[in-house]
């Protein structure tokens, strides 16, 4: 069997077209490698995490920024984690009742993780801290950490659910400490 390897024959009506080489019998084609594409490595890295928060920075070796951000866009749309806040991710469950992804940990139990993870040292607000101390019987409705003098102003929700921040003062940092 005569295989044509080289530029066109006369016959070809396209002098540009390069026919297709051979080797032996196969035609030589450019065989893609079965690497996982950026999704699929983010993907895996989810599941395989213990972790149940993440912040951006951590995905930054898998892709540049853009690639990254589209890969985490399809990740909230499949239901695998959901975005809490600006570069603040969480891993989903389905809901009981609905069957929707809801964040595996409760809002305080983010806001604590996604905020270690930054560098802020937080602690329960005072309403919070004074019902768990038992000097209340008032339970506080609203997610109020106290994050010292960190000038944080990190938006963290989920669903109608936000974290609100408050400052210590001089007087309570004294005795606190």
């Amino acid at each position: 069997m005569d295989h044509h390897i080289g530029p066109p024959d006369e016959t070809c009506p396209f002098p540009e077209y390069s026919a297709p080489r051979f080797a032996g019998d196969m035609p030589i084609i450019a065989v893609m490698d079965n690497q996982p594409t950026l999704f699929e490595r983010l993907e895996r890295r989810l599941a395989e995490s213990p972790e149940v928060v993440f912040v951006r920075a951590e995905f930054s070796e898998l892709g540049d920024y853009r690639q990254v951000g589209k890969a985490l866009r399809s990740a909230i749309k499949n239901g695998l984690i959901c975005r809490v806040g600006y570069g603040v991710y969480v891993k989903t469950r389905p809901s009981v009742l609905t069957g929707a992804p809801v964040p595996e940990k409760t809002l305080v139990e983010i806001a604590f993780l996604a905020l270690g993870k930054l560098g802020v040292r937080a602690r329960l607000g005072k309403a919070a801290k004074e019902y768990a101390e038992g000097k209340t019987t008032q339970m506080p409705m609203a997610t109020v950490l106290n994050v010292g003098k960190s000038r944080v102003r990190r938006h963290l929700s989920v669903g109608m659910q936000t974290v609100r921040y408050e400052r210590e003062k001089a007087a309570d940092r004294r005795i606190d400490s």
